[in-house]
């Protein structure tokens, strides 16, 4: 889920990258391909909230997530 200062059309596929704190010892962004499912209006004005499904990603590059979810 990602909170934008764009509404982004649902059913879209985007290839994105997450940005690692280096304290966690990953390496650089973990990058993957996901589609674009919801969009809903947050509470702050002009913000919405988007629910993406990751639908490509590489072995290391998952791995990198699952190693900053265990740190957290």
């Amino acid at each position: 889920m990602v909170l934008s200062p764009e509404a982004i059309p649902t059913n879209r596929v985007f290839q994105l990258g997450l940005e690692l704190p280096a304290d966690i010892d990953c390496g650089p962004a973990a990058l993957f391909g996901a589609e674009s499912l919801w969009t809903e209006s947050s509470s702050e004005l002009e913000k919405y909230w988007i629910g993406f499904q990751i639908i490509d990603i590489a072995p290391e590059h998952a791995q990198k997530i699952r190693r900053l979810i265990d740190a957290l």
